[in-house]
């Protein structure tokens, strides 16, 4: 026996478009996200896909069967990502269902190839466990054999990355001057500073002294900045503001529209419907209240009908028989 444990993981999404080769798809996005294992699961539907069978008495594949054709609905995706010979190995089972005319038909095995209509993937990853896989003699499969942890694991290549440009350094403070030059007489300058509101600093007019005598420092007064005003208040709006914006403008009154008169059809055995997929159907039995009938196609194979999906028009009698053109509602 071979175990594990897993404790650290993601989820990856991934939707593939019409016409991709379903394992290259996964592998592309193994590569994408550097997965290395993983569970893999599926909805959607395929365009054609190779299943294949193991003979356990022989230990060996038998011959792969192609199915083509359209119309692959998968009810069941599931496989795991793993390594084997250092590339990437996926392995997936399928169950597909597809309408013949003799019904539905139901197959599935290991998928060896499938071609993509739409499918939807989820991939659950074990970043911290690495599985490799290697022919086994006694089975003939080719299974895990060996399972490392993170320790043991070797580190995926690590991919280059462009080093972190620095943030540009941050402005200097501003640093108010020192001492205010003297300024010619009555002018009045307003100093920058870095806040949004300016100072304005009023320099009186100094009379020059008589010759001989030091000039006498004049002083400065700084105007303080006013008080700022008073955000004004948005009114906060109440429920009935809001539920009359919310009613619809009146419109004028005008002609009011016929009314619908639909005509209860009641089916009876024998009765013939002209449904838009199957064609032209017979009933052939009307089953409880009228809820369902069984109707009998042209090849014979007999179909269940909910009229409560129909809309029966009457097209006449022919040959006896009612004749009702079906619209799917």
């Amino acid at each position: 026996m071979l175990s594990t444990e897993s404790r650290r993981g993601r989820r990856i999404l991934a939707r593939l478009d019409r016409g991709t080769d379903l394992f290259d798809g996964v592998r592309e996005l193994c590569q994408k996200h550097r997965v290395r294992c993983g569970e893999l699961r599926g909805i959607g539907s395929l365009e054609l896909a190779e299943l294949a069978a193991f003979d356990q008495d022989s230990r060996r594949w038998k011959p792969s069967r192609l199915i083509a054709g359209g119309g692959l609905e998968l009810l069941h995706l599931h496989g795991n990502i793993a390594e084997e010979s250092g590339a990437v190995a996926i392995q997936a089972q399928v169950t597909l269902m597809r309408d013949r005319d003799a019904g539905l038909e139901v197959v599935g095995g290991s998928l060896k190839a499938a071609v993509v209509y739409s499918v939807e993937l989820v991939i659950e990853t074990f970043d911290d466990v690495l599985l490799r896989r290697q022919a086994d003699a006694a089975t003939g499969l080719s299974r895990w054999h060996e399972a490392l942890a993170e320790a043991e694991a070797p580190a995926p290549p690590a991919e280059r990355t462009a080093a972190p440009v620095a943030p540009p350094a941050a402005p200097a403070a501003y640093a108010a001057p020192a001492a205010v030059p003297a300024a010619p007489p009555a002018e009045t300058r307003s100093a920058p500073a870095p806040s949004a509101r300016p100072l304005s600093v009023q320099i009186p007019t100094v009379t020059p002294p008589a010759t001989g005598q030091a000039p006498a420092a004049a002083p400065r007064t700084a105007t303080p900045p006013g008080p700022r005003a008073a955000p004004t208040a948005t009114p906060t709006p109440t429920w009935g503001d809001v539920a009359a914006a919310s009613q619809p403008a009146r419109r004028p009154p005008g002609p009011s529209a016929p009314e619908s008169h639909e005509e209860d059809v009641s089916l009876n055995a024998g009765d013939v419907i002209l449904h838009p997929r199957f064609q032209r159907c017979v009933v052939h039995r009307v089953e409880g209240s009228g809820e369902f009938v069984q109707v009998m196609l042209r090849n014979g194979r007999v179909v269940r009908l909910s009229l409560e999906v129909l809309r029966l028009t009457p097209n006449g009698v022919e040959n006896g028989q009612r004749i009702f053109t079906a619209t799917v509602l």
